[in-house]
């Protein structure tokens, strides 16, 4: 046994078009590592929102129910594709959201075996923590994408 049953590849989704072409991505991956898929999508609200809030509370139940169906979806789609795969659903800002959801697929593996992979599709953040796109952002220099690519073949990591 190489453990391989025990890989997962969390794909994050908002069920957007960018987000199709990275389950397109994540289900060669999930199928070229014999691993297992985690679609994970995060509901997420305006800065303090109050959930118990009664029209609130039917906001979230319409983007819990949306959610439930778009995940379904893709559940079937992996299933249908030979793709053993789970689905979860949080709340909360994406991206701590996904950190933390990672982070507990790798505590639940089993001990010896290798750490998920995460194929993540859309909201990327701009860049340097910045808060909005009023400064110029500078485009990523060839050599740097390059010195990049080198960077992750040395850990370990793939560039396909």
């Amino acid at each position: 046994m190489d453990g391989s049953e025990d890989r997962r590849v969390l794909l994050a989704t908002d069920f957007s078009a960018p987000a199709e072409l990275a389950y397109a991505y994540g289900a060669g991956l999930v199928t070229a590592l014999h691993a297992r898929m985690l679609i994970l999508n995060v509901l997420e609200g305006p800065p303090g929102l109050d959930r118990e809030f009664p029209v609130n509370a039917v906001f979230l139940k319409q983007m819990q129910e949306e959610s439930d169906r778009e995940l379904a979806k893709l559940a079937h789609l992996a299933e249908k594709g030979g793709i053993a795969c789970e689905t979860r659903q949080v709340y909360g800002q994406p991206a701590a959201s996904v950190a933390r959801v990672a982070e507990e697929a790798r505590a639940e593996r089993p001990r010896g075996t290798d750490a998920p992979v995460y194929v993540i599709g859309t909201e990327v953040p701009i860049p340097g923590g910045e808060t909005d796109a009023s400064t110029a952002i500078a485009v990523t220099r060839p050599e740097d994408a390059e010195r990049g690519i080198e960077l992750t073949r040395a850990l370990g990591g793939t560039d396909r």
